[in-house]
């Protein structure tokens, strides 16, 4: 049986950093093509809020920075393992 790794083991989440700042890096930003995603995120004169979901979050760093990005969307990730983000 596997076991999957857990987010709250310390190093888990230092790999799970890790990866999250080799790939922003490699993309150059959180998401691409940036101007697809920023005009799906923008803030609607219609009061609807965008979403966004981030399924297998890990460590929440994707979904936490895209919250502080577009602090008007809602924002949530879903992972099998309890994820714990501050505020």
């Amino acid at each position: 049986m596997y076991n999957l790794p857990r987010a709250s083991n310390a190093t888990e989440r230092t790999r799970l950093d890790a990866k999250h700042r080799g790939l922003r890096l490699s993309l150059g930003g959180l998401y691409t093509p940036a101007e697809s995603v920023r005009e799906a995120l923008r803030l609607r004169e219609d009061g609807r809020q965008p979403a966004i979901l981030d399924v297998g979050t890990g460590a929440g760093n994707w979904a936490e920075d895209m919250a502080r990005e577009f602090p008007h969307a809602k924002v949530l990730g879903i992972d099998l393992n309890p994820v714990n983000i501050s505020s």
